[in-house]
């Protein structure tokens, strides 16, 4: 029950809000104001009124309860520095999370800097924070979902999808050809460093990677940086691992779905 103090404590205002709502909405109606002077009197309840719904909205908002992971290091050891907490959320989708404000499921207190966390894990799916990602500083409340992972590298291609008209419209000009949205800025960047991948069905995609440095005591706050696969990257790898050298020509044929059978099965083979 202490774990659900802080989501049932909203709960329980916004019930109190909208009953205070449907009471002003009775009192508005004009069989009320007959024995007044009405112009004062709905001017004062239609204040109150915008007022409540105000708190309404803000007392409303949803909320999810998450693991979150402060630092890489707590991922990978799959270690939670806060079980159960309470999350504000601004935007959720499948495969992305925009967060705001985070609580301490069991005092209900703010939990500082809870949104710049590494990582965090909902409904059984972890996500990693995409401010950690070169260029990307101003998203570091929005999480996405991660693919594939292990104490050594992470994978995360998000799904090429514009958000809801909120990230639409702050990052219009931003997003080029690829549509509205985070991931239209996300790819719109892309292709200044030749990391972009179009998959079987011509829809252009992303893919963000990490690797891990080995946990130490001078490394407890370590926060890993997640990097755009480029291809010449991938065509590195593919020489160090398997001794395949592709030119240029034939790594601009790689489509994404190649790619990312080759690290699901070769880089995470241990898995």
């Amino acid at each position: 029950m202490e774990n659900n103090l802080h989501l049932n404590r909203i709960k329980t205002q916004t019930t109190y809000v909208y009953k205070l709502n449907l009471i002003l909405i009775w009192l508005l109606w004009p069989n009320r104001l007959f024995t007044q002077k009405k112009s004062m009197v709905y001017l004062k309840y239609t204040l109150l009124y915008l007022l409540l719904i105000g708190s309404t909205e803000s007392f409303g908002q949803k909320t999810i309860k998450v693991n979150l992971y402060t630092h890489t290091n707590d991922f990978v050891a799959k270690k939670p520095t806060h079980i159960d907490a309470i999350a504000e959320v601004k935007f959720i989708e499948r495969k992305s999370i925009v967060i705001g404000k985070i609580y301490d499921g069991i005092t209900g207190n703010q939990i500082k800097y809870g949104q710049h966390a590494w990582a965090l894990a909902y409904n059984s799916e972890e996500y990693v924070n995409l401010g950690y990602a070169p260029d990307y500083a101003a998203f570091k409340t929005t999480f996405v979902k991660i693919n594939k992972s292990d104490d050594q590298y992470c994978l995360i291609y998000p799904e090429n999808k514009a958000p809801d008209m909120m990230w639409q419209k702050s990052n219009k000009s931003n997003a080029g050809n690829y549509g509205g949205g985070a991931m239209g800025v996300v790819i719109g960047e892309s292709t200044k460093l030749d990391d972009e991948w179009v998959d079987q069905d011509g829809h252009v995609n992303i893919i963000f990677f990490a690797q891990f440095q080995k946990p130490s005591e001078d490394m407890k706050d370590y926060k890993a940086v997640l990097f755009r696969l480029q291809r010449q990257f991938y065509g590195k790898t593919l020489t160090n691992l398997d001794g395949i050298n592709l030119t240029q020509t034939e790594l601009k044929k790689v489509t994404f779905e190649e790619v990312v059978e080759y690290f699901e099965t070769r880089i995470f083979k241990t898995q």
